[in-house]
């Protein structure tokens, strides 16, 4: 049985990967297609990044919505008074 899968080059070292280990840039959102542009500003929407590089921008797009979420939290907090502490 062979495998006819069909595969594409990772932009960033070129290797080769199944389409399923990795997405194009078109498949992103516009927040993660402009974190890879950032760091590949030569890439284009019909290039594909492999899940092992893809990962680094999933992270950094999550730690941006924690530290939004955070801020966010921390504005909605009242300001506690230590002396009113119990």
């Amino acid at each position: 049985m062979s495998d006819e899968r069909m595969t594409a080059n990772c932009l960033v070292d070129g290797d080769t990967f199944f389409l399923d280990e990795g997405m194009y840039l078109s498949e992103l959102s516009t927040t993660m297609r402009n974190r890879v542009k950032n760091d590949y500003p030569k890439a284009k929407v019909t290039d594909f990044i492999c899940n092992r590089h893809l990962l680094k921008y999933r992270l950094a797009n999550v730690d941006a919505m924690i530290n939004a979420d955070l801020k966010q939290s921390q504005k909605n907090q009242p300001k506690i008074d230590p002396s009113t502490a119990k």
